[in-house]
């Protein structure tokens, strides 16, 4: 490692011609010797790589400029990047963004010691609101500038009304990252960050905190990272909780379980609002070859908090089933019916196909249609006579939600 790069600034970039020139000009401007800009361009079909040439030859810039012939995400750019960083320390910004506090910046490269696995610090948010007004905010953290152990400012940062922890707010000793074998995860973009950020806070043993303003992040509708949630977005979403496990198990099984489940509480959170896009896409994530039964009872617990009495969600061939049935059974009532249904209705089926009934006698009302799916809703001394009275039936379709 060169001993005369103190850090290597890491910046992936996809279809932003009309932005990276800004953010290359607002790195130098701010006087800084000791540092290496890295940009991987990951498949662009504009002008990006064409337009930051120019701004290098033009103003005799230093610029490494690596390239993917393909898109592959912002996972595998950063990694690219980190593979041939030369600095001291590392810091991966986004192509549309600025720092903005480069005498900030400049002392904390100074005053950083070399055993310091990082350094987190504050950021401003800008966006559009929805007439068009441009409205910043200030990411900072409740408690005070400090060194902490990074389990203990991961736990704090979760803990906060404010928990943004895009990795442009922390500077990672490269040395630290290196003997730990953290990498970005491919697969999980554009959820990349959440999972990185994990893994690196809460092995470092030496996280410094200040609470000053460095870096800028523009929120665009247009980015990498914005828009609809669709199926794919979801399903990495999905490995990062998976993977976050994972990693838990295999590094800090004597810490306190309280991080990791703040983490699967905050990640299940945006996972459950995705669940019905990915069961309707046909793939089905309680499947034990996508994870393993305990992390899917992990999954379980907070998935189903919005529906207590279940204990698992419907599958994509039975969502399938009940939209091509012109009427959906529910044999039970209370509060396990009632879940079902909000169950359903979360999936998009529309309520007028559900009929639920109470009693063994009422059921046999609708019996004479034995391809109906029906699906069980009961729950402790009642489950097992209920189950036993609609195999009897021979309805070909029960769906067991509550046992």
């Amino acid at each position: 490692m060169s001993d005369e790069i103190k850090l290597s600034i890491i910046i992936p970039m996809y279809n932003v011609g009309n932005l990276i020139c800004d953010t290359i000009k607002s790195i130098h401007s701010i006087g800084l010797n000791d540092i290496e800009i890295i940009c991987v361009d990951d498949g662009s079909s504009d002008d990006t790589v064409k337009c930051l040439n120019t701004l290098i030859e033009k103003n005799n810039l230093s610029v490494k400029l690596l390239r993917n012939e393909t898109n592959r995400g912002q996972a595998y750019a950063r990694n690219m990047g980190l593979n041939v960083a030369n600095g001291r320390f590392v810091y991966f910004m986004d192509a549309d963004d600025y720092i903005c506090n480069g005498k900030a910046l400049k002392c904390l490269l100074d005053s950083i010691d070399d055993d310091c696995s990082g350094i987190f610090f504050d950021a401003e948010l800008i966006h559009l609101d929805e007439y068009g007004n441009q409205v910043k905010r200030v990411l900072t953290q409740s408690f005070q500038t400090g060194v902490y152990r990074g389990i203990e400012i991961y736990n704090r940062i979760l803990s906060d009304k404010e928990i943004w922890m895009g990795v442009w707010r922390t500077i990672w000793n490269k040395d630290y990252l290196e003997r730990n074998e953290i990498r970005y995860i491919e697969n999980t973009s554009p959820h990349e960050d959440l999972l990185f950020t994990f893994e690196a806070f809460v092995r470092a043993n030496k996280i410094e905190y200040v609470k000053e303003k460095i870096y800028t992040y523009k929120k665009r509708d247009d980015s990498s990272t914005a828009g609809q949630m669709d199926e794919k977005r979801y399903l990495a979403h999905f490995r990062c909780y998976i993977e976050g496990i994972r990693f838990w198990e295999k590094y800090c099984y004597d810490e306190d379980d309280i991080v990791l489940l703040k983490y699967l509480r905050f990640t299940s959170s945006i996972l459950k609002n995705g669940l019905p896009k990915i069961v309707r896409s046909g793939i089905d994530i309680w499947n034990t070859k996508l994870a393993t039964y305990k992390e899917l009872t992990l999954l379980r617990m907070y998935i189903l908090q919005e529906y207590p009495l279940l204990v698992r969600i419907i599958s994509p061939d039975e969502y399938n089933l009940m939209i091509s049935s012109s009427k959906i059974l529910i044999f039970g009532a209370g509060n396990t019916g009632r879940d079902v249904e909000k169950l359903l209705t979360d999936f998009g089926i529309s309520n007028y196909k559900f009929t639920t009934t109470r009693g063994s006698e009422t059921i046999e009302l609708y019996s004479k249609d034995k391809s109906v799916p029906v699906i069980l809703a009961a729950k402790n001394e009642s489950y097992n006579e209920m189950l036993a009275h609609l195999e009897k039936m021979n309805f070909s379709h029960i769906i067991d939600l509550s046992a």
